[in-house]
C-alpha cells in the first residue's frame, strides 16, 4: 500500500547519445629490464586500432582515446603480447563513463636486447719457435675466461674469443710467463 508519493510527478528530458570513433593508445607501466628496449623499427600493434565511444553528447565530447595499459617489468622476449581492459580517457587523462564497442584490446610490442654479456676464452698469441731441441708442451692464460660486455651487434660478432697481445717464445729454453694485454675487440 502506498501512502504518498513526493513529489508527486517527475520530468526526465532524454538527450539523444552520440557517438565518435577514437584511437586505442598503450600506456607503459615498468621499465624493461638493462639491456633490452622496444624496438625503433616496429610500432605496437594494436587489435582493434579504433574504437567506437557512445553516450551523452557533453561526455562522448571529452573523450580523447581509449587506453590500455601495458606493463613492460622484466619482460626479455622478442615480443609482448598484452591483453587487457579499454579505460576512454579525456585529453587531461581523466576516466568517462562512456560505452565502448569493445570493452578489450591487444597489443604486440617488439623488444630486443641491446646489450648482452658474454663469457669467452683468452687465447694467447704465440709467436717464434723455442730452442733446437725445445717445444712448446703447454700453453695457459690466466684468467682462461673473461666476461664481455657490450652492445649486442659488437659482442655477437665476437664468434672464436679474445687473443692477446704477442707473445714471443723465439729461442726460448724454459718456461715463458709474460703479462700481455688482450686485444680489444672491435667497437
Amino acid at each position: 500500500r502506498v501512502l504518498s508519493v513526493t513529489p508527486s510527478t517527475m520530468r526526465v528530458t532524454v538527450v539523444e547519445a552520440q557517438t565518435k570513433e577514437v584511437p586505442v593508445t598503450i600506456r607503459r607501466t615498468g621499465e624493461l629490464p638493462a639491456g633490452y628496449r622496444e624496438s625503433p623499427d616496429a610500432d605496437p600493434a594494436i587489435e582493434p586500432a579504433f574504437v567506437t565511444v557512445r553516450g551523452a553528447p557533453e561526455l562522448v565530447s571529452t573523450v580523447k582515446n581509449a587506453e590500455l595499459v601495458v606493463n613492460l617489468a622484466g619482460t626479455r622476449s622478442e615480443t609482448l603480447v598484452s591483453e587487457g581492459d579499454l579505460t576512454p580517457r579525456t585529453e587531461s587523462g581523466s576516466d568517462v563513463t562512456v560505452k565502448l564497442s569493445q570493452s578489450r584490446a591487444r597489443v604486440t610490442i617488439k623488444i630486443e636486447q641491446t646489450f648482452v654479456q658474454r663469457t669467452l676464452s683468452v687465447t694467447p698469441a704465440i709467436t717464434g719457435v723455442p730452442a733446437p731441441g725445445y717445444r712448446i708442451v703447454n700453453i695457459t692464460s690466466d684468467p682462461a675466461t673473461v666476461v664481455l660486455n657490450g652492445p649486442t651487434t659488437a659482442v655477437g660478432s665476437i664468434q672464436l674469443g679474445l687473443s692477446t697481445e704477442r707473445v714471443d717464445v723465439s729461442g726460448a729454453k724454459s718456461d715463458v710467463v709474460l703479462t700481455r694485454n688482450i686485444d680489444q675487440p672491435p667497437n
